[in-house]
């Protein structure tokens, strides 16, 4: 199984409210929340790529930049459109990580680990350059105890050896539903980045 069949197979059953792309494309657009979601779809592509570039050390690649931020723009409009139910403000962020884990690390970074109830996919894939990796998606949640604001996250997690990258779609809001079904709609954008990132062996 490649990647992309994995990651669209992953819609994730604990979550139900999948944005329907024909209603996002047929929604009527709230003046400016469409070059919002543009100039948003953008400046994550730029953002990805620079953290590449900066902490991949090369054994990562982004296929097809010049096509990335079209590749997420939908989810990240449809998160903006999602509506006002559960009422409440809501924030989106999407984050981007590439490391070498050592045994030093190994107890301070935030990865998702196998047999974890939070982690709902642990499998071999192929990387789109026939690279096999292991993948793992996960979700998780936390509460601010000062603001009450609730953020929910899902990690799409691969690594060969100690290489890893991790992107990861977070919502906060003031509503536990509402940061669930957003997320939900929003989550496909990490599946685009992860399926077009390939692993680049030493010496390639």
């Amino acid at each position: 199984m490649t990647a992309l069949m994995l990651i669209c197979a992953l819609a994730l059953s604990s979550q139900d409210a999948i944005a329907d792309p024909e209603e996002t494309a047929t929604a009527e657009i709230p003046a400016g929340v469409a070059e919002a979601a543009s100039n948003y779809a953008t400046s994550i592509s730029n953002y990805v790529q620079q953290t590449n570039a900066n902490e991949a050390d090369g054994r990562f690649q982004v296929l097809g930049p010049e096509t990335l931020a079209m590749a997420i723009h939908d989810p990240i409009l449809a998160t903006m459109i999602y509506g006002d139910a559960p009422a409440g403000e809501y924030t989106m962020e999407i984050r981007a990580t590439y490391f070498e884990l050592t045994d030093a690390e190994a107890s301070t970074r935030m990865l998702c680990e196998p047999g974890l109830p939070s982690t709902m996919v642990d499998q071999p894939v192929e990387d789109a350059n026939g690279h096999e990796l292991t993948f793992r998606g996960c979700w998780g949640g936390a509460i601010d105890e000062e603001t009450g604001a609730l953020t929910g996250g899902v990690i799409y997690q691969m690594n060969s050896g100690p290489h890893y990258v991790q992107y990861q779609a977070m919502i906060t809001g003031p509503d536990e539903a509402g940061v669930r079904e957003r997320l939900s709609v929003l989550e496909p954008a990490v599946g685009q980045l992860a399926a077009r990132t390939v692993f680049v062996p030493a010496g390639e």
